[in-house]
């Protein structure tokens, strides 16, 4: 979609700003509140495509802020055969998304769980978890990182 008839919400007006872009096409957003998948998938784009991207960022009334890809027109077909390949397989890079899900579930477990709670969790889902040593257990159990299954864990 050309920058000219993007709008985030139905409430917003489509195009806003950036006057010498608005033939530009946006390959993909993100804002403050965006999944593990969305980050990385922008993380990525970004860094495939460096020499014909450009990141701008808003303010928004619903979600803090907005960051919007915006790719040249004259890489349309690099956009279209995006479109399809998330279509049919949602990460851009696997490796990425492991970093950026690795990271998300080391907040959770850090700042949702009280040291108690981990223990309850480790507990209950002890297959999850491979520990090497007693400090890699204390290390885990005092928030320091996360070393079960993130998939379960940010479900």
């Amino acid at each position: 979609m050309e920058y000219k008839n993007f709008f985030p919400t139905r409430f917003d007006a489509s195009g806003l700003g950036l006057e010498d872009r608005q033939d530009w096409i946006v390959l993909y957003t993100q804002h403050r509140d965006s999944d593990a998948l969305i980050r990385s998938n922008f993380q990525s784009l970004y860094q495939l495509y460096i020499d014909h991207v450009e990141i701008y960022r808003f303010t928004h009334w619903l979600c803090g802020w907005l960051e919007i890809l915006l790719i040249a027109p004259d890489m349309k077909a690099v956009v279209n055969d995006w479109e399809q390949k998330l279509a049919d397989y949602p990460i851009v890079n696997d490796e990425n998304f492991t970093k950026e899900e690795q990271l998300e579930a080391n907040e959770v477990w850090l700042n949702c769980y009280t040291v108690s709670e981990r223990v309850y969790y480790i507990r209950q889902n002890r297959s999850q978890f491979e520990f090497h040593s007693f400090a890699d257990l204390m290390c885990c159990v005092r928030g320091e990182y996360f070393i079960g299954d993130t998939t379960e864990l940010l479900s």
